[in-house]
């Protein structure tokens, strides 16, 4: 009989054993091992960030050149908002050409926004801003009037050139300016 209880309890110390080491495999392939693996891609997060920082720190210029960028940036979007941004875009564009027109010696005559009819025009009306804009001067001030426009900062784009016959031996010219209403 005492042979059978040392028996048992070999046989339940081997068990307990087995369990224990079952158990304890079962907790490090469970909870352990993961929690490694998150530590040590935590750690190496931790680096990369470290390293970025010291970097970012190390080079003064870089600073200074997103800056700048977003500086460029925004001054590009300027030039394509500006009528929006204007409290009355009609006055806005006159002062514009007014000021392009006199430069390149051209007398402004008449500015009026085009108004079109149509599915395609509604869709278009709804971007764009339009207006017919009529000078009056010699070709040279026109062919100067368009290099002004295509040198500005503020975005403008001629659909149509008319040249007529005008008084005083000058010539009246008929641009067709479209301006962007609402950026998409």
């Amino acid at each position: 009989m005492r042979k059978n209880i040392i028996i048992e309890r070999k046989y339940y110390f081997v068990l307990m054993v087995f369990l224990c080491l079952a158990v304890w495999g079962l907790c490090y392939i469970f909870i352990l091992k993961p929690q490694v693996q998150a530590m040590a891609r935590y750690r190496m997060e931790k680096n990369q960030v470290e390293y970025d920082y010291m970097k970012l720190k190390s080079s003064g210029g870089l600073i200074a050149n997103i800056t700048e960028a977003i500086n460029k940036a925004a001054a590009k979007t300027e030039g394509y908002s500006w009528l929006m941004d204007a409290s009355d875009p009609n006055l806005a564009l006159y002062d514009h050409v007014d000021s392009l027109g006199e430069k390149s010696r051209l007398v402004l005559l008449e500015m009026m926004p085009v108004e079109k009819s149509g599915a395609e025009a509604e869709r278009a009306s709804e971007k764009y801003y339009v207006w017919k804009v009529t000078f009056a001067g010699h070709f040279a001030g026109i062919v100067a009037f368009i290099r002004e426009l295509e040198s500005s900062q503020k975005f403008l784009r001629i659909e149509s050139l008319e040249i007529g016959p005008g008084d005083d031996g000058k010539s009246v010219f008929t641009v067709t300016l479209r301006g962007i209403k609402k950026l998409e």
